[in-house]
């Protein structure tokens, strides 16, 4: 864990004034934890208001939006960001992790027909039900509404077989791929250890290098897109920020999105911010335990605090089924 400077601790302490008031929290644990509803802001270490935050991501060329997938209040207040974002008319293009390469073509004549109800987007996009759609149909007719484009980041269920099979061509010669080299040393094996904890330790150390393609893939992908939607607001000349939507993990600056953007420089990157919606830990409330990265700067620019949706444990939940 990355622990800030002293002088930086107090800078928190003394903006505790600064916690944002939600009276209507959907996650049930941990609403009056005392980091619920701040942001911190990891460059200086300092809580800072939604206006606040607002007015500094209006810099972004690359403005990346976490989430924990299954926390209601994540998806609440990252729409009410974006809401903004775009009347302030500081978004360019929206890429989604929750939409893969296979659907693209849906996604387009969705554009083309003008589809403006929820359930015929659903529909035509044969939404993945995988990703709970109450939570995505928002920003996504957002979007549509005021005809921004709309891009879907992730491989297909195809592609990612072919990266973890090393049959894809980016894959067959891993050296030689676009997204090689852009993780090195100390970032892939931290890499490695984020991938083998997710999978709750379960996972085969022979399926680990799969894995990892697979995780860089994705990540190198989504970039891709973000390029992709800054390209396509340049030709309709329209400025503000290419805006990914994907979960926190793949935001990290140290090893997610940020890091192709930043490293290769066909996308640019100068202008990279991540805010990420974080669960409280009921045993955590000094906010530099839960900045987390091998660059020195913390794994995300930002951080909006919030309730905690489940006490489920994942992880023994998975290990007494597997031993059944």
């Amino acid at each position: 864990m990355l622990l800030l400077p002293l002088v930086l601790l107090l800078a928190c302490s003394g903006a505790m004034q600064n916690v944002l008031p939600e009276a209507d929290w959907q996650s049930a644990y941990q609403r009056n934890h005392v980091l619920t509803g701040r942001i911190l802001r990891s460059a200086d270490g300092a809580f800072i208001d939604e206006k606040t935050l607002l007015q500094e991501l209006s810099t972004a060329a690359y403005l990346l939006l976490g989430e924990k997938h299954d926390n209601p209040d994540h998806h609440r207040l990252r729409h009410r960001l974006l809401q903004e974002l775009i009347k302030r008319d500081e978004v360019a293009a929206i890429s989604l992790e929750m939409l893969d390469s296979s659907q693209s073509a849906a996604l387009t004549s969705v554009i083309d027909a003008g589809l403006d109800t929820a359930g015929q987007v659903r529909n035509a996009l044969d939404w993945d039900e995988g990703w709970t759609w109450e939570y995505y149909a928002p920003s996504i007719m957002l979007a549509l509404q005021h005809q921004l484009p709309l891009l879907a980041a992730n491989l297909s269920a195809e592609e990612v077989m072919a990266h973890y099979t090393g049959s894809s061509a980016d894959s067959a010669d891993f050296a030689e791929s676009p997204y090689a080299n852009i993780l090195m040393g100390e970032q892939l094996t931290l890499l490695q250890t984020e991938i083998r904890a997710s999978h709750c330790d379960m996972l085969p150390e022979s399926q680990l290098p799969a894995m990892l393609r697979v995780q860089q893939a994705r990540d190198w992908r989504m970039a891709r897109s973000l390029q992709q939607g800054q390209q396509l607001a340049g030709q309709a000349g329209k400025a503000g920020a290419s805006v990914l939507l994907a979960g926190n993990f793949h935001i990290r600056r140290d090893l997610g999105v940020p890091a192709y953007l930043v490293r290769n420089a066909e996308y640019g990157g100068e202008d990279v911010l991540s805010v990420a919606w974080l669960e409280v830990d009921a045993s955590v409330s000094d906010p530099a335990l839960y900045l987390d990265s091998i660059s020195g700067q913390g794994d995300f620019d930002y951080i909006w605090f919030t309730p905690v949706s489940s006490q489920e444990d994942y992880c023994s939940s998975l290990r007494s089924a597997a031993a059944f």
